[in-house]
């Protein structure tokens, strides 16, 4: 399915708040992976899009550090998010870092 130019920087930006939401503590790390999804893969959206491509790139990465603590059993995964544990501040310094590498990301 094509999707237009507003839709796909509507996406987005909608994807850029759950990230900034989650920095800022304003989603748990559960909640942030839960809204996230499988984005951007499940929009369809190739990295090669012309206007977008930077920034399909950087939520492809945000969905490798996503993948990374979704993947494995619920049960031993969000006791330590619960917690403010270490996945969750590994998980955050992870994406801190990525937006470090990609500074035209709107934090």
């Amino acid at each position: 399915m094509a999707r237009s130019p507003s839709e796909i920087g509507a996406l987005l930006d909608a994807h850029d708040g759950l990230v900034c939401a989650c920095l800022e503590g304003g989603l748990s790390l559960r909640e942030f992976v839960a809204a996230y999804g499988d984005f951007p893969r499940n929009a369809g959206l190739a990295p090669d899009h012309a206007m977008f491509g930077r920034r399909i790139a950087f939520h492809q990465e945000v969905a490798k550090i996503v993948s990374s603590v979704s993947a494995g059993p619920e049960e031993v995964l969000w006791p330590l998010d619960e917690t403010g544990g270490f996945l969750a501040k590994a998980v955050i310094l992870r994406l801190r870092q990525l937006i470090a590498r990609h500074p035209d990301f709107k934090e």
